[in-house]
């Protein structure tokens, strides 16, 4: 190794013919080998500046000579010599005139240099010589202080060596390279074939990488990084393991262009078998198309999310993932190359198979079959039709303004059809009531082919139909159906009441919005809820007015007794068709002491439609013992507002406003009662 020495060097400036005691001395620094510390190659008369130096003798501290307090001439650090005669080295010199007092042999001078860019510093003390009042040229002083260094200079070793050994159950070590970065001599790397020994040797200091690698075959650690190495290092082992891929695996299903026609979109269930022969597979990894791969167990199945309409690529993949021991495993063949081409995550060739998907959609009523549309309701057509079973705001609109009495209708059905051509439309009906249908075609109201056979009685007739049909330029049919009152019936009543007077007789009022071709009305009372018991009780007609302005109508049914309920329906009545309101209920008080309702009911509500800026009325009746929601919604289903009745009689007054205070749209709204026996819903309309 190389160190830095304290050497001496005498030089005699001046010897004059008169006595003196000569003190004229310059003590010199170098390297034992005429080595130069890095950067410094200043002449011997200046400084270099990277470095600070102080001297003084141990005795006399206050006697500090220094670069920062003397010129060089007197103490400096420096390049010396020739480079021929006389090497170049670093030194430092100082000239022993600077101390102003004169040395004395056996004294001990210290020295200290500093490297002012690191702030390294090194110091040791030399014991000036008796006997004589020289140094001897470039003679060291013995013994030189052990550890000595001047910074930066830093010590070189010789070469150091990186060993360890490759290690492997089954594989052998011949094809090993090892690659370090950054690279040293081919000649300072051995492998030993045989044992997997091997040996680096690189220059002290070293830093870099270390990757060893064999084609085919797994080292692991991959790598290893070394930093500023100044000693040998053993035990550096690598153990040596291989991939194997596997052979192809076979698609069973689908077959190669297979076609898929389906009514909607809906998955496959790819199937294959295991690789015929080979290594066998730890697993499988499928795809669609270009997608990511799907890493699967040890299966042979793999099914699909639902697919749509389109071409498809689906593959699949064996992959053993561990590395194996030098065994062969063949499956169902012949073993052939077992050691093939290494892929990524050890996964072998991919098997593909194209097929694709075609979706014919399916009509919703298919021609000639007969097909639900409602509960209780089943539609046939000559041709195909789709429909959907909620109009449009417009269409709802449109309904509103061609049938008066929609929102009379009971257990309504409301379906819009589309298609291309003319048909026939049968509607078999099997829920009991007396139900009527009408279509909407072009914005004008279409009657059934026998209109005189109206309402259709279920049971025992079924049977409802509609000839020539044309879905061609006139766009979607609109169905309307339902129980109860006739759609079509030219009169729009607004409200219909029964209260009790103060003479215990029961008078009973109405209110026409528009009448026409209006022959009148006829009013029917019963003891039960039953329309089918109901008496007429008005033999005359009373006559309507025809006119568009509203009319009040009224009559008193003074044949009624204390402590009974009466129940009332309107009929009113044009010149082809009637239509029944109602019913309204009233009990008879008097001085019995009133009763709580036997059931709970929920009256229609009155005027209906009615106007944003009005109010209109719902009678409902919750029998002893029960409590009542009675909740409106939107067409959405949404909540718009909501009341809590309590039994008894009460009629609830809606101003058309949700449960915020805004004022609710013009559209269809729904009202439902519900109580621990009854669950209603009923409709109603806001008309601008």
């Amino acid at each position: 190794m190389k160190r830095i020495l304290l050497f001496t060097l005498l030089s005699m400036l001046a010897v004059f013919a008169f006595a003196a005691t000569p003190r004229a001395y310059t003590q010199v620094l170098v390297t034992d080998q005429g080595d130069l510390l890095p950067g410094v190659e200043n002449t011997s008369s200046s400084h270099h500046p990277d470095y600070y130096m102080e001297m003084f003798v141990t005795t006399r501290p206050e006697e500090l000579v220094s670069t920062a307090t003397h010129i060089a001439t007197q103490i400096r650090i420096c390049k010396f010599g020739n480079g021929t005669t006389v090497p170049f080295a670093t030194v430092s010199t100082v000239q022993l005139s600077a101390f102003s007092t004169q040395w004395v042999a056996g004294e001990i001078i210290r020295f200290n240099v500093t490297h002012i860019p690191t702030g390294e510093t090194a110091t040791w003390d030399c014991t000036i010589p008796e006997g004589t009042a020289t140094w001897g040229h470039r003679q060291p002083i013995n013994p030189f202080p052990e550890g000595i260094v001047v910074p930066p200079y830093t010590p070189v070793v010789d070469d150091v060596v990186i060993q360890g050994h490759f290690t492997s159950v089954n594989w052998d070590f011949n094809d090993i390279v090892i690659i370090t970065d950054p690279v040293v001599d081919a000649d300072a790397i051995v492998i030993d074939p045989i044992t997997g020994e091997y040996s680096i040797t690189v220059p002290t200091g070293w830093s870099g990488v270390v990757s060893p690698t064999k084609a085919g075959y797994i080292i692991n650690p991959e790598y290893r990084e070394y930093a500023n190495l100044t000693e040998d290092i053993e035990g550096e082992d690598y153990a040596i393991t291989k991939f194997v891929d596997p052979n192809v695996p076979v698609i069973t299903y689908p077959a190669a262009g297979e076609v898929f026609t389906w009514e909607e979109a809906a998955p496959i269930t790819f199937t294959w078998e295991a690789p015929e022969a080979g290594f066998a597979p730890e697993y499988y990894e499928v795809k669609l198309d270009d997608a990511e791969w799907v890493t699967l167990g040890n299966v042979l199945a793999w099914t699909s999310d639902a697919l749509g309409e389109g071409e498809y690529i689906f593959n699949v993949r064996a992959v053993i993932n561990t590395a194996l021991g030098k065994v062969k495993t063949p499956l169902r063949a012949t073993l052939g190359s077992a050691f093939g081409n290494v892929a990524n995550k050890g996964a072998g060739p991919v098997a593909s198979v194209e097929f694709e998907v075609i979706i014919e959609t399916q009509p919703d009523i298919p021609a000639d079959i007969p097909t639900p549309i409602a509960p209780g309701v089943e539609i046939e057509s000559d041709i195909d039709l789709n429909y959907t079973g909620t109009p449009t705001p417009e269409q709802e609109d449109q309904i509103i303004a061609v049938l008066p009495n929609f929102n009379n209708l009971n257990e309504t059905v409301v379906v819009v059809l589309s298609g291309q051509g003319t048909t026939n439309l049968s509607f078999t009906i099997e829920q009991p009531g007396s139900w009527y249908a009408v279509l909407i075609v072009g914005g004008n109201v279409v009657l059934p082919d026998d209109p005189n056979h109206y309402p259709v009685e279920v049971p025992p007739t079924t049977t409802i139909t509609f000839t020539g049909v044309n879905f061609g330029a006139k766009g979607d049919v609109m169905v309307v159906m339902g129980t109860g009152t006739d759609p079509t019936l030219p009169v729009e009543l607004s409200s219909f009441n029964a209260v009790l007077t103060a003479q215990n007789f029961v008078k009973l009022s109405w209110t026409s919005e528009s009448e026409t071709n209006m022959l009148g009305y006829r009013v029917y009372r019963s003891e039960t809820d039953n329309q089918a018991e109901a008496q007429l009780i008005t033999p005359i007609m009373i006559e309507a007015t025809n006119t568009s302005t509203t009319q009040h109508y009224g009559i008193e049914d003074k044949e009624v007794s204390v402590g009974y309920t009466y129940y009332y329906w309107l009929e009113a009545v044009d010149y082809s068709h009637s239509s029944f309101y109602g019913y309204r209920s009233v009990e008879v008080v008097g001085e019995i002491v009133p009763e709580l309702p036997v059931s709970s009911i929920m009256g229609n509500a009155y005027p209906n439609p009615f106007k944003a800026t009005t109010n209109t009325k719902i009678d409902v009746r919750v029998k002893a013992g029960e409590n009542a929601n009675v909740t409106i919604y939107n067409v959405l289903g949404q909540v718009v507002k909501s009341y809590k009745v309590s039994e008894g009689a009460h009629t609830i007054n809606w101003d058309g406003r949700d449960s915020r205070g805004k004022l609710c749209g013009s559209g269809i709204y729904f009202y439902k009662m519900s109580t621990p026996s009854l669950n209603q819903t009923k409709k109603m309309v806001i008309v601008k």
